[in-house]
This record gives C-alpha cells, structure tokens and sequence, in this order.
C-alpha cells in the first residue's frame, strides 16, 4: 500500500510516494516523485488538510493548490499582495495564520474558496514562528522575546 507524502524543496513543491524502503544501503527510502511545481517565491513551509496543500512561499506570500490528482496538481490561488515575508504557516479551521517576519502575521480567511480575505496584523518585532492553540494564536518574536 502506498501512503502519500508532500514535501517542499526550495522554490518547488514535491509530491512523493512513499513505498516500501529498498534494502537498508539504499538511501532513497523507497520514494519517488510523482510530479514537481513552480512557486512565486521560497517555499518555505507547507500544511496539506484534506484535498489542499497550503504553501508559505517568502516574498510569494500565500500559495494554494488542489491535490485531489497528486499527479496534476492545480494552483487555485496566489497571493503576493501578503505583508513581509512568509516563512511559517499553521492552518485552524478555515484560517490560515503565516508568519511575516517583520511585517507581523497575515490571517487569511479561506471559507469561501471563491473569496478569500486577506489581513494583516503588524507587531512590536520579527515574528519567526507561531502556533495556534483554542483560541490563541502563539508567536515567538525574535528580538522582543
């Protein structure tokens, strides 16, 4: 049975099946690529929930594609009008929160694919991490503690 992996290098996003390891020389571990595509800017973190793979793309900003054919993956949207530079991506129900660097983060509301908000919220510092937990975003602030 083969399990899907998505995995992002640099400026592409990967889709990697991950089979059975060959034997234990063999450093590929059993994955191969089943299809590669270009981002806006570095693609440098990625959440996949359900059918879409979420990419924080640096100065790209938001990037979202439909995975339903890992072999065809399909950007839906793109934003580069995002503020900073979007190295951190965490996803709670239909928000997506990314870290901004300098700028803060920016909050995009995805209920409605067909209209998504976007918003920013600037802070006193670098924001370089985050995460959510109930009802409170966590952030590390480099410089600000």
């Amino acid at each position: 049975m083969l399990q899907k992996i998505t995995t992002i290098v640099l400026a592409y996003s990967l889709f990697i099946s991950c089979g059975t390891p060959n034997a234990p020389e063999d450093y590929s571990g059993g994955y191969s690529f089943i299809s590669k595509t270009t981002t806006y800017g570095d693609a440098n973190d990625v959440i996949v929930d359900g059918n879409y793979a979420y990419i924080a793309q640096g100065e790209g900003g938001l990037a979202i594609y439909n995975i339903v054919n890992p072999n065809n993956p399909t950007l839906i949207f793109n934003s580069t009008d995002l503020d900073g530079y979007s190295t951190k991506i965490v996803k709670d129900n239909n928000m997506i929160y990314l870290a901004a660097g300098g700028s803060g983060f920016n909050m995009v509301n995805i209920s409605d694919m067909n209209n998504i908000i976007e918003k920013n919220q600037d802070i006193n510092g670098k924001l370089v991490n985050l995460h959510v937990m109930d009802d409170f975003l966590i952030a590390s602030v480099s410089e600000s503690g």
